[in-house]
C-alpha cells in the first residue's frame, strides 16, 4: 500500500513540476517568493498578482525554530491536534523518506486482536528532532506494533509508551510544521512573515500547507536542511 501511495505522490510531483524550472529552488522559492526564481505561473501567485517585490511588505522577514514551537503558544491545543496527514495532504516522511503510518492493535474478547493505523499529530512531531523520537501512548486498549518491520520508525519502549522517530530526514516534518506556524503566527512572538491572507502569496493556511506539502515531496532528502537554514538565517 505505501508503496503504492508513494508512486501516485510521484506522479502528482511529475505533473506539478511544469510549475518549477528547478525542484530544488522550489522550497526556498515558496518560503521566501521575493526571489526572482519563481518559475510558473500559478493561479493566486505573486507573480500572477504583479505583487513579487511587496510580498513581505517592506521589511526582511522575522521566523521562529521548531525549537520555540515545541515550547510555546496555545496551538498545540488546538490546530496542534490535527493529523500531519490532514494538514500537508501526504503522511510524514521517515529517515529513508517513505510515508510514516503506525500500525496499532487492539485484543478482542475471541483472543485475536483487531488492527488500524495511526497517523501521527501535530503536537507530536514537533516534539521530535534528530533520532531522539518521542513516545506516544494510546487509549482504550489500542497498542502499537512493537517492531520495526510493521512500524519502521519504532525505537524502544519507554516509560510505559513506545517511542518513535518522526522527525523525517534533516527533521523535515519538524521544520514544515515550523514555517507553517510562522506563517500562521504573522504578526507575533516577533514574526514577520505575511504569507497568508488577503493580497498575500497564500489565502489560507490550507494553500500554503499544500504547497510545503508538494514541494517536500519533490526535495524530501534536502528540504529539511533548506528549511533550517531559512530559519536560522532570519530568526526573529
Amino acid at each position: 500500500m505505501d508503496q503504492q501511495e508513494n508512486k501516485i505522490e510521484e506522479n502528482k510531483i511529475a505533473s506539478r513540476r511544469k510549475f518549477i524550472t528547478r525542484a530544488s529552488a522550489g522550497l526556498v522559492v515558496a518560503a521566501l517568493p521575493a526571489r526572482s526564481v519563481w518559475a510558473g505561473a500559478r493561479s493566486g501567485s505573486i507573480v500572477a498578482s504583479g505583487n513579487s517585490s511587496l510580498w513581505n511588505e517592506g521589511s526582511e522577514i522575522q521566523l521562529l525554530s521548531h525549537g520555540f514551537w515545541k515550547n510555546n503558544g496555545n496551538w498545540q491545543n488546538s490546530f496542534g491536534t490535527k493529523s500531519f496527514k490532514s494538514v500537508f495532504g501526504g503522511k510524514p516522511f521517515d529517515d529513508n523518506g517513505n510515508r510514516i503510518t503506525i500500525r496499532l492493535r487492539k485484543l478482542k474478547s475471541d483472543g485475536t486482536y483487531r488492527y488500524k493505523n495511526y497517523h501521527p499529530k501535530l503536537n507530536e512531531i514537533i516534539g521530535c528532532e534528530g533520532n531522539s523520537g518521542i513516545v506516544l501512548t494510546f487509549n482504550n486498549g489500542w497498542e502499537p506494533l512493537r517492531n520495526t518491520t510493521d512500524n519502521p520508525t519504532y525505537l524502544r519502549d519507554h516509560h510505559g509508551g513506545a517511542k518513535f522517530d518522526l522527525s523525517g530526514p534533516s527533521n523535515l516534518n519538524v521544520q514544515m510544521i515550523a514555517m507553517l506556524l510562522n506563517a500562521m503566527h504573522d504578526g507575533m512572538y516577533g514574526l514577520h512573515y505575511p504569507m497568508i491572507g488577503a493580497g498575500r502569496p497564500f489565502a489560507d493556511w490550507q494553500g500554503y500547507a499544500e504547497e510545503l506539502g508538494y514541494l517536500a515531496q519533490a526535495n524530501k532528502f534536502s528540504a529539511g536542511t533548506e528549511l533550517d537554514n531559512l530559519i536560522q538565517t532570519y530568526h526573529a
